[in-house]
């Protein structure tokens, strides 16, 4: 009986996103650089659009940045969408958030909030 429960729980889980949204913080040479990426698992081929914004704060001042646009996408690809360089100071905190629409419709969303140098959730492997 307690087989078929958890049978039965696992079917109803929802289904991976057909495709995912990711932002990815990277830090070469004291360069810190916010890198929006989208992994097409399964959406079908078309034209997406996507927002980043990011929002650096700390003891040298707050900035705030935002890009936008379409791209194409097909099943099986990574797309870079932006990249976005940063000057940060110890300390420093770095918010961001990458949309994916097709058309009024969310795909997917990634969020990243950390104050650098470390933990950062969302930092590349």
């Amino acid at each position: 009986m307690m087989l078929v429960l958890l049978l039965v729980g696992l079917l109803a889980l929802p289904a991976d996103p057909p495709g995912r949204a990711r932002i990815l913080v990277r830090e070469e040479a004291g360069q810190w650089s916010i890198h929006a990426v989208f992994d097409n698992s399964d959406t079908p081929a078309g034209t997406l659009q996507y927002r980043l914004e990011v929002r650096k704060s700390g003891a040298s001042g707050t900035s705030e940045t935002s890009q936008s646009g379409e791209f194409e996408t097909v099943p099986g690809r990574e797309d870079t969408l932006a990249v976005s360089s940063l000057n940060v100071g110890e300390g420093d905190r770095i918010d961001a958030r990458l949309v994916v629409m097709d058309g009024d419709r969310i795909v997917d969303e990634a969020i990243v909030s950390c104050t650098l140098p470390y933990p950062c959730t969302g930092m590349d492997p």
